[in-house]
């Protein structure tokens, strides 16, 4: 129908369409397999890798290793987002968040008794425990602290009945084999260094006790060596500084910035500016590194 109608309108002249009166008709089923031939050649065209830049070339690739999909696929979303690799990368796990299958409400319900304190409608840390163990992970393993930010959960060591079944239902699992079975490609989003520092960033206000504004230092450190063992050149001679110096709490700014300076500065400390926009404590670490006095 489609081809009868356009034969009718149009005639194919060098790629273009002008009007009928412009040349004389031609035969029109010589027009439609012409027109057919430039149909089939288009759906079957394999992705424009050619027309795009190496910039564009490099982040399909980057795509493909953070996300198991198609070429195809990867160009959709970039192109989607203006080529930005976090927008789009955003996206892509979104869209497949959002497609898992339905979750059993009462599944989770009975899974929430199970593991919730005998006196309170509360799972605290003997309930993670036994979580983790039928999840047959280490409590201390990343991938549970990315669980707790994917079930937009608040405080760290206890669960509400509300965050447990919802936020459970909202990533379409009901058992613990369910919820495991998302832990090989939860580990691929974080070799993304944007999904990495975001969970980074979350963990701040999850790990902070209700009620305060800043993180105890003790439990600070073990964080950074959850999530800067071998990424951060400063890391130990920073932890040690700060038991030194009897730092009891570090704040947001602290926090988040120690991050940056642990993946833009050089270990001499060679580039590090005085004069940037550095918290006061990361100054006085670099101050007492090279040979200054922290106060």
């Amino acid at each position: 129908r489609f081809l009868a109608e356009l034969s009718g309108a149009r005639t194919l002249h060098c790629g273009c369409f002008v009007s009928p009166d412009h040349h004389s008709r031609p035969n029109t089923l010589q027009f439609q397999s012409h027109i057919l031939f430039h149909l089939c050649a288009v759906t079957a065209m394999p992705p424009a890798q050619g027309r795009l830049t190496q910039s564009q070339k490099d982040k399909v690739q980057q795509f493909l290793g953070f996300a198991h999909t198609t070429e195809r696929k990867a160009l959709e979303f970039l192109r989607a987002a203006n080529w930005s690799m976090e927008v789009a990368m955003d996206a892509f796990f979104r869209q497949n968040t959002s497609a898992a299958a339905p979750a059993s409400t009462a599944a989770l319900t009975k899974l929430f008794d199970k593991y919730k304190e005998e006196d309170e409608d509360l799972i605290r840390d003997a309930g993670i425990v036994a979580f983790c163990e039928d999840l047959q992970v280490d409590p201390q393993d990343i991938i549970v602290l990315a669980l707790c930010w994917k079930m937009n959960a608040e405080t760290m060591c206890v669960f509400s009945r509300e965050e447990f079944v919802n936020g459970l239902a909202e990533l379409g699992t009901d058992s613990p084999d369910a919820i495991r079975a998302h832990f090989p490609e939860w580990r691929k989003e974080l070799e993304n260094p944007s999904h990495y520092k975001k969970l980074y960033n979350f963990s701040f206000g999850f790990s902070r006790e209700k009620g305060h504004k800043n993180l105890p230092t003790e439990v600070a450190i073990a964080l950074w060596h959850l999530f800067l063992d071998g990424k951060s050149p400063h890391l130990d001679e920073w932890c040690k500084f700060l038991q030194e110096k009897e730092t009891k709490t570090i704040t947001k700014d602290t926090w988040s910035l120690f991050y940056d300076f642990s993946m833009q500065i050089d270990k001499d400390m060679s580039n590090y500016d005085m004069d940037g926009a550095w918290p006061v404590l990361i100054d006085e670490f670099v101050e007492a590194r090279k040979g200054g006095t922290a106060e």
